[in-house]
């Protein structure tokens, strides 16, 4: 074995240590430490009238991800899924006809940073669509309240561009922005809409929020009649949208705040494409 090729299955086998994968057994469904909160962005853009089951979905991480023993998942690695079903919308005439909503199940399956691929099962605390996800991304110019530029995250949080304090809105300090991104301990949440709800349970620990507030926790965007059906947490990690009178869509753009299911919540078979 050459030198290079040793350098290279050192690094290798200190990244499978810090995703928690054992090195003797790399295609276990072993994976990142519980509750590990991680925002991504979609890069592929999938909607329900023209989606099919196995279709892959493809996402980055948002900024660097510190874990609790201090090793970091770097920014920008790639997140590799898949659609586990999809219903798109069809009018029914029918006189007085309860319309059906289109839906889109979605899975994340694993997780790749410098070259080594890990399997994962995630939950989804909060989602938001490309509009409103460009607009957490810049600053935000209040001429009417005479405060400078200002990043307002999804769910309301803000901190100044050039500051190190996020707020909530009742003027708490409820995260940090640095270097590497921004960082907050995770607040209680509660989501509801239509015949859906789901709570988000606080962290202890710090987590890597990018764009989403500490208390972020449901769907922003998406218009009036679209909501999460299912979080991931009853299904071993498939999450699925619906929408009333028209097709959802995750656009390319649109972005997450995810978290890692505990051990006894992994992926299921029933999640996994058919062959």
């Amino acid at each position: 074995m050459t030198r290079n090729q040793i350098v290279k299955c050192s690094v290798a086998a200190s990244l499978l240590i810090v995703l928690g994968v054992g090195t003797s057994n790399a295609s276990s469904t072993d994976t990142l430490p519980p509750s590990t909160a991680i925002p991504v962005q979609f890069t592929r853009s999938i909607d329900a009238r023209r989606a099919k089951q196995g279709d892959l979905i493809t996402a980055r991480t948002m900024q660097e991800i510190t874990l609790p023993d201090g090793q970091i998942l770097p920014k920008n690695s790639a997140l590799v899924g898949h659609v586990v079903e999809a219903r798109s919308y069809v009018l029914d005439p029918t006189p007085f006809a309860v319309q059906n909503s289109s839906s889109l199940s979605v899975h994340f399956d694993s997780i790749t940073a410098r070259g080594v691929t890990v399997p994962l099962a995630l939950s989804l605390r909060a989602l938001a669509d490309s509009r409103s996800s460009e607009e957490a991304e810049s600053p935000q110019d209040l001429h009417d309240t005479g405060i400078a530029p200002t990043m307002i995250q999804i769910g309301g949080d803000s901190y100044s561009p050039v500051g190190t304090i996020v707020t909530s809105q009742e003027g708490d300090i409820v995260g940090y922005n640095r270097k590497a991104g921004v960082f907050a301990r995770l607040l209680t949440g509660e989501y509801s809409r239509f015949n859906s709800s789901y709570s988000c349970a606080p962290t202890k620990g710090e987590q890597s929020v990018a764009i989403f507030s500490a208390g972020a926790c449901g769907i922003y965007g998406f218009g009036g009649k679209a909501y999460i059906q299912e979080n991931g947490k009853g299904d071993g990690g498939t999450f699925r949208l619906e929408a009333i009178g028209y097709n959802i869509e995750l656009s390319s753009g649109s972005t997450a705040l995810l978290q890692v299911l505990a051990p006894d919540s992994k992926i299921t078979q029933s999640a996994l494409p058919s062959k």
